[in-house]
């Protein structure tokens, strides 16, 4: 599109002005943007970038020096595509230039690359980027480029299609306010254009970086949210302590604060085995929530026993012993809750007590819960017998080998 204001038009003046790329540029692109390989023939192994034939299998081609891994194919053509970035400074701007890189092998010959200039990322002293791009289709495919159209200012940034992981060109010239907030050459994992935006962004990411708390900075650079935690990380640096594994650090400090403990602590944030410590306040959150459900569905069975001792009501009292097997009608909907999480299986939750053609009973073997009996009040047959996480107990078949021969105390206490 056009440039529509004073910033955009002074991009595409100093665009205008920048110079082709080198032959030291394109030699490092070749060598680092593909994965040459030694494609196995009848008279040897051929390098794909040299097209030389090698007798034995190396580690290099030695003929040009590349690195080469061992491919069997019959194809005669081989294709590739990768980005390539180099990064210099232009007047104000701190310029991001990134190329795709082609390859044609065609084995037994020497490599064709060719390199096209698709993607421009302008970005300033307070980190806003301004692209200027190729035009490309409209598509879920990012390499959809029209390689004869003109770099021109782009204002959507769909689906991400101008902001690729490139290989970096290593020689880079970055403006003084880069250097300053802390970048020395390393990008650590994270695309050149998201470093450089959040360091001249963000005064308390450039901080992570100059601290040192590198997993830090990588996850405040990927997610903002992580600098909701700023003050725990100011503790930690306080005390020398290096968070090593930013993303379960970050996890693990929000499930304190939703324990309400205190996220300033030592005692808390800083463990020795962060994983380990990030896995026990989990399962200590999971036993607050599921000790808060249990409280929940025990105040909503007070508002449900007067419907379920009407539609049940005519079973109570029905039990049945042999043994040291007993099997009894649960007489209330916090019955039904306390047989589900002591043998955690979803009776409690699954709505059992108020369904109209259903009957629960719990089977107890010598004073405990073994199993729950679901009976069919429609065709008078055994629904379903589980035990202990819904397993079958060892008592399973006495169990309903009992309740089948005493059904029709049911079927009697239905019609009666």
């Amino acid at each position: 599109m056009r440039p529509k204001n004073k910033k955009q038009l002074r991009v595409v003046e100093l665009s205008a002005t920048l110079p082709p790329m080198t032959e030291r540029q394109m030699a490092y692109a070749t060598k680092h943007c593909f994965e040459h390989k030694a494609v196995k023939r009848k008279s040897g192994y051929v390098c794909t970038h040299c097209g030389t034939i090698s007798k034995t299998l190396e580690k290099k081609c030695p003929h040009c020096g590349y690195e080469l891994k061992p491919l069997e194919t019959r194809n005669r053509i081989l294709k590739g595509c990768d980005y390539y970035a180099i990064i210099a400074k232009c007047q104000e701007y701190q310029i991001i230039r990134i190329f795709v890189v082609l390859t044609n092998v065609t084995i037994g010959k020497s490599a064709d690359y060719s390199y096209h200039e698709v993607i421009q990322q302008w970005i300033d002293t307070r980190g806003n980027c301004t692209y200027m791009a190729l035009r490309r289709a409209y598509s879920f495919y990012l390499d959809q480029w029209y390689y004869d159209s003109n770099l021109e200012i782009r204002s959507r940034n769909q689906y991400g299609a101008y902001d690729p992981n490139p290989v970096v060109y290593p020689y880079k010239g970055t403006i003084n306010e880069i250097k300053r907030n802390g970048f020395k050459g390393k990008f650590y994992g994270i695309a050149p254009k998201d470093f450089f935006c959040a360091i001249l962004s963000e005064n308390r990411i450039e901080s992570l970086l100059k601290m040192g708390q590198i997993e830090m900075f990588r996850e405040a650079v990927s997610g903002r949210s992580t600098l909701k935690y700023w003050a725990s990380i100011l503790v930690c640096q306080r005390h020398g302590y290096e968070i090593k594994d930013g993303r379960n650090w970050v996890d693990m400090i929000s499930i304190l604060d939703r324990l309400d403990k205190d996220i300033r602590s030592p005692k808390y944030i800083m463990p020795i085995d962060i994983k380990s410590a990030h896995d026990h306040w989990v399962k200590k959150l999971h036993e607050k929530q599921n000790k808060e459900r249990f409280e929940r569905e025990l105040k909503k069975a007070i508002e449900d026993e007067a419907e379920f001792k009407e539609l049940k009501g005519k079973f109570f009292g029905v039990s049945i012993t042999e043994n040291e097997i007993t099997i009894s009608v649960l007489e209330s909907v916090r019955d039904h809750i306390l047989e589900g999480k002591a043998l955690c299986h979803c009776v409690g939750q699954g709505g059992y007590a108020l369904r109209e053609n259903s009957l629960i009973l719990s089977a107890v073997v010598n004073g405990v819960k073994t199993e729950t009996i679901e009976i069919n009040l429609n065709n008078m047959t055994i629904a379903q017998c589980r035990g202990l996480q819904n397993q079958n107990s060892e008592y399973h078949d006495k169990i309903v080998d009992l309740m089948k021969r005493n059904i029709h105390i049911i079927k009697k206490r239905l019609t009666a």
